[in-house]
């Protein structure tokens, strides 16, 4: 059933450019009434497509879909149009108004004109990240920390220092469970929401 995963080799290459940026106005994501927790964003026949997913403040979970044509004024036509796919995701503070946009070129003039194009639409621009990616760079990541409730942040925390994650295991999730005073398929469903935000923004760096 199709080639072995493990005979399949990706080769790392070009440039990772990370930028906050302020949202122009005609951006959706400046009408939205409720918090933005993640954000989809794709071309197709000349036409910007983007998905958010927002939060109410009751914890009403939603989906909206806003389209626009390429050559409007927008942050992910700007790296669109130069040959470039962004990965947006809100910026996770009091600046409800800014994105971070994360994308890969092949060149340090492609990344100029992205940059450039980004200043011709948004009235903030910041380079957040900017590092070059081959077979001999060294590799970091960064892991947005506020992505996690405050009972996310104690479930990894009890995990790490009762060894869960050690191997073999030096506890159970019963034991977890016990400690932070929930059931342990509360605590289970909380451990697992939490790593899934942090190994998420991970994805892209393996």
């Amino acid at each position: 059933m199709g080639e072995d995963r493990e005979d399949v080799r990706f080769d790392r290459w070009g440039y990772r450019l990370e930028y906050r940026v302020q949202a122009p106005e005609a951006c959706p994501v400046r009408r939205l009434d409720a918090e933005v927790t993640d954000v989809t964003v794709f071309w197709g026949d000349g036409t910007v497509n983007c998905d958010f997913v927002t939060r109410s403040d009751d914890g009403e979970i939603s989906v909206r879909h806003y389209c626009h044509s390429n050559g409007e004024e927008c942050p992910c036509s700007a790296v669109f149009e130069n040959g470039a796919i962004p990965r947006v995701s809100p910026v996770r503070d009091e600046s409800a108004d800014e994105l971070l946009i994360t994308t890969y070129v092949g060149t340090p003039t492609t990344a100029e004109s992205i940059t450039a194009s980004l200043h011709e639409v948004s009235s903030s621009v910041e380079v957040v990240d900017y590092r070059e990616i081959g077979p001999d760079a060294e590799w970091s990541a960064r892991v947005d920390l506020s992505a996690l409730t405050d009972k996310q942040r104690e479930a990894i925390r009890t995990a790490m220092y009762e060894g869960y994650y050690e191997t073999p295991s030096e506890t159970t999730i019963e034991s977890l469970a016990s400690l932070v005073g929930i059931s342990s398929s509360a605590f289970a469903t909380r451990l697992r929401n939490a790593e899934r935000k942090v190994f998420s923004q991970l994805l892209e760096y393996v």
